[in-house]
Formats: structure tokens, C-alpha cells, sequence
């Protein structure tokens, strides 16, 4: 009898739990997977948005995108700024992490004018 009871108490809390995440999951699906997915749907046809007609093309939109020179050099550049980026990104956290966490002589002053 007692654990029937406290099940249903634990179902309920876990009922509450998925009524305060139901909203973010709703939204998340509604702003991201969605249009992905419509993304995704779209990519194998050949829209004409003023005539209103989906031409079904299959693969074909993506071989003409890997034969593309734009494509490689915009691809080639985007790796380049990442290899760049990413390393200078987390240097700088580090060096600001150590500057804000160890006591040096102008660690406060770092910190006002940082904050």
C-alpha cells in the first residue's frame, strides 16, 4: 500500500518535471528541428517560389554544389577561420581566467575594467 503511494507521489513529480520542459521542447522542435528537416526536404527539389512548383532533382543539387568553385573556397575558408579562431578563442579564456583567478598586482584593475 505504501508503495503504491509513493510511486504515484514519484510519477507526479516527474509529471511536473516534464510540464516545465514541455514548453523549451516545443520551441526547440517549433525554431530548429523543423526547419532543418524542411531544409533537409528541400534540397533534393528545385523550388521556383513565384510559380509556386517543386521540381524534384534528387541528389543532383548536391553534385552541383561539390563541382562548385565557389563552394570549395568558401568551404576551404570557413576551416581555415575555425583552425584560427578555436585555438586564439580558448588562449584568451585561459589567459583571462588566470588574470581574473591568481592575485597579481593589477588583477582588480583587470577585473573593473573587464566588468
Amino acid at each position: 500500500m505504501l508503495r503504491a503511494f509513493a510511486g504515484r507521489i514519484h510519477r507526479r513529480h516527474y509529471l511536473h518535471a516534464y510540464l516545465f520542459i514541455a514548453p523549451v521542447i516545443v520551441l526547440f522542435g517549433l525554431f530548429r528541428v523543423w526547419p532543418s528537416l524542411q531544409t533537409l526536404y528541400y534540397s533534393f527539389f528545385k523550388v521556383e517560389l513565384l510559380k509556386g512548383r517543386l521540381t524534384y532533382l534528387g541528389l543532383q543539387n548536391f553534385a552541383a554544389l561539390a563541382h562548385d568553385e565557389i563552394f570549395r573556397a568558401a568551404t576551404l575558408h570557413t576551416l581555415i577561420y575555425a583552425a584560427a579562431i578555436v585555438p586564439i578563442a580558448a588562449a584568451l579564456g585561459m589567459i583571462l581566467a588566470v588574470l581574473f583567478n591568481e592575485r597579481f598586482p593589477l588583477t582588480e584593475l583587470f577585473k573593473a575594467i573587464y566588468f
